[in-house]
């Protein structure tokens, strides 16, 4: 567990660089997988009431993607793999 948070620190830090918010500049022509993978990106960040959604990598096979929210008054992120979502605070 404490693994997926450093995974999540470290996609924190990149994310801040990413300018891909849209599946499409990481992609040129995403299949319908990667397409549906975004969708359920968008719809956790909307029911979190979270911004700036990125794509953080990508591979030909999958992506990973962050955002922010804010909690209880602390900015959290949101990291979300294909096999996991792993919340971290922002310092």
């Amino acid at each position: 567990m404490a693994s997926y948070k450093k995974q999540a620190r470290d996609a924190y830090e990149i994310w801040q660089r990413s300018d891909m918010d849209e599946l499409y500049k990481a992609y040129g022509n995403a299949s319908a997988a990667k397409w549906r993978a975004w969708e359920h990106c968008k719809e956790t960040c909307y029911v979190l009431g979270g911004w700036g959604l990125r794509v953080i990598t990508k591979n030909t096979y999958m992506f990973t993607a962050g955002f922010l929210f804010e909690k209880d008054g602390v900015t959290k992120f949101c990291h979300i793999t294909p096999t996991h979502k792993e919340i971290v605070e922002v310092e």
